[in-house]
């Protein structure tokens, strides 16, 4: 399989659309109980999850800001 089709292919899996120009993709990188109290599993879900849902909640956010502000300024051309 070529670099393209395995782009496509990566890019359907992950549910993006074909149209995106850029990418954000958040996951937990590391496991940060040095004394190992927890599982991995475990410490997602008591910890990581909460803060990678702040974090896709404030970057859809700012999407919309965005888009409303865009929407706001295509309006005021339309007007003029």
């Amino acid at each position: 399989m070529n670099a393209k089709k395995d782009d496509v292919s990566l890019r359907r899996h992950l549910g993006i659309p074909g149209d995106a120009e850029h990418v954000l993709i958040l996951a937990e990188s590391s496991h940060w109980d040095p004394n190992w109290l927890l599982t991995s599993e475990e410490y997602f879900r008591r910890f990581v999850r909460r803060n990678l849902d702040f974090a896709v909640e404030q970057l859809l956010a700012v999407v919309m800001r965005l888009r409303i502000r865009k929407m706001s300024c295509l309006r005021s051309l339309r007007l003029s």
